[in-house]
């Protein structure tokens, strides 16, 4: 079997998203959706693929990484950093 980063995927309900992507990369992404099914022998569609692609490319990004310890690191010792960086609750409900 190929050695591939990504493991086999759940299968699960996909959320739908929008977003346009230069036609070389579309090109490219059907590529390895065609490699990860072959690998997996499995007939998983792009759009339940995508999450997990986004997914492992965050885990693995080691600079995100210490960002995000850094900003939380931050957070946690600043009352007023915690509360700025804290989503606000949606009120037009």
């Amino acid at each position: 079997m190929a050695s591939i980063k990504l493991p086999k995927i759940p299968t699960e309900e996909p959320i739908p998203v929008r977003f346009a992507m230069l036609g070389s990369k579309h090109a490219e992404l059907l590529d390895y959706l065609a490699f990860f099914n072959d690998t997996h022998r499995s007939d998983v569609e792009l759009k339940a693929l995508l999450p997990h692609l986004v997914a492992a490319f965050i885990a693995n990004d080691r600079a995100f990484a210490r960002w995000r310890a850094e900003r939380r690191s931050k957070t946690d010792e600043n009352p007023q950093a915690r509360e700025k960086a804290a989503p606000k609750p949606d009120s037009s409900s």
